[in-house]
């Protein structure tokens, strides 16, 4: 086995309990955690070239990384695409009169609680520096990649990554600092 592959063998068990955690029970009729981990293999060794990092847990936090967007993508997929949306798959053997389509509707208390919590989640970030905004909006709005990011910004990936992290505490923060329950956010 080559150098590379006892690397990777070595952080298997490590990434398949993120993506067994990650993944859930809803989209698991769609594909599994070792399908997901194989595939960030797949494209660790592929871009290995990339891959800038000089210690073991460096190569850990990439291959983590790589994993975390496979998952995004995988979600994405899945449950942003009404025609295959997981919720909507019905159990092998079960009938279509056991499955009630009005599950699927959320409550208007829901409605009006997500409702609530988006605008206290837009006031808080409004109470943020510019450039937290920005990246809040680049990441988890626009949802676009920290090499992505990086272009926008001007500064490399990983400065990126770090400043898009305290963004995301200093978010945190000021919805706690204004007593919002983050509780649906997490």
């Amino acid at each position: 086995m080559s150098q590379l592959g006892e690397m990777l063998r070595a952080e298997q068990n490590y990434l398949l309990a993120i993506a067994t955690q990650e993944l859930g029970l809803h989209v698991t009729a769609k594909g599994g955690a070792s399908d997901l981990v194989q595939d960030t293999f797949l494209n660790a060794t592929r871009d290995l070239r990339h891959f800038a990092g000089q210690t073991p847990d460096e190569f850990r936090s990439w291959l983590r990384s790589i994993l975390l967007h496979r998952l995004l993508n995988f979600r994405r997929q899945y449950l942003d695409t009404a025609k295959r949306e997981a919720g909507r798959e019905v159990p092998f053997g079960s009938t279509l009169q056991s499955v009630n389509p009005d599950e699927r509707i959320p409550s208007p208390s829901r409605v009006v609680m997500q409702a609530e919590l988006m605008a206290s989640l837009q006031a808080a970030k409004q109470a943020l520096p510019p450039v937290y905004q920005e990246i809040i909006e680049l990441r988890s709005v626009q949802q676009l990649s920290f090499e992505e990011i990086s272009r926008h910004l001007d500064r490399s990936a990983d400065a990126s990554r770090k400043l898009w992290c305290r963004a995301v505490d200093a978010l945190q923060a000021e919805l706690l600092s204004q007593n919002h329950d983050i509780s649906g956010l997490q």
